[in-house]
């Protein structure tokens, strides 16, 4: 199995982005601009069923770093908008490369790392998805960090898990 994409670093991925606006590529920005960057397979045209799961998880860090840097989810009281506004990032926001009723299912089993206080080791995950039949992504977040930050707002009040009603798709 040859590692076509070996989790890049993010110097790798600024290189790769600087390439892409001189030869006047500009399908990242849509990702890159939701701060958390962890492979070039998760935008249309380019992610399938077999990356969904990789996608999703990206999808979900890069909704907490959007609550995270959100001015409005800075509150004086106890509250789930926090989570709600996670949600609505990951859930309920329109991507063909984790579709709605995947990150639904997602966010059931995995809601609580989108709190701005909760902080988890991730360096031992290893995401794999397999392209084709002799390519495979392979994302280390022992190498690519970008997950690892503290949230500017949300993290002076007790914060709740938002929990949706039942699946209407």
């Amino acid at each position: 199995i040859k590692n076509s994409v070996n989790s890049q670093t993010s110097s790798e991925s600024y290189q790769k982005i600087k390439k892409d606006e001189e030869d006047g590529t500009t399908w990242w920005r849509k990702c890159c601009s939701k701060g958390i960057y962890l492979t070039d397979v998760c935008v249309p045209g380019r992610c399938s069923n077999s990356t969904a799961q990789l996608c999703c998880a990206q999808k979900l860090l890069q909704a907490r770093y959007r609550c995270c840097n959100n001015e409005t989810q800075d509150v004086n009281r106890p509250t789930d908008s926090f989570s709600r506004c996670c949600y609505e990032n990951f859930v309920d926001s329109n991507d063909l490369c984790c579709p709605h009723s995947e990150a639904r299912n997602y966010w059931m089993s995995n809601a609580e790392l989108c709190l701005p206080n909760v902080s988890v080791n991730l360096t031992d995950v290893v995401l794999k998805a397999r392209i084709s039949d002799n390519e495979e992504v392979v994302v280390r977040l022992s190498e690519d960090r970008s997950w690892d930050y503290k949230c500017t707002y949300g993290t002076n009040v007790m914060q709740f898990i938002y929990l949706p009603g039942p699946a209407t798709d």
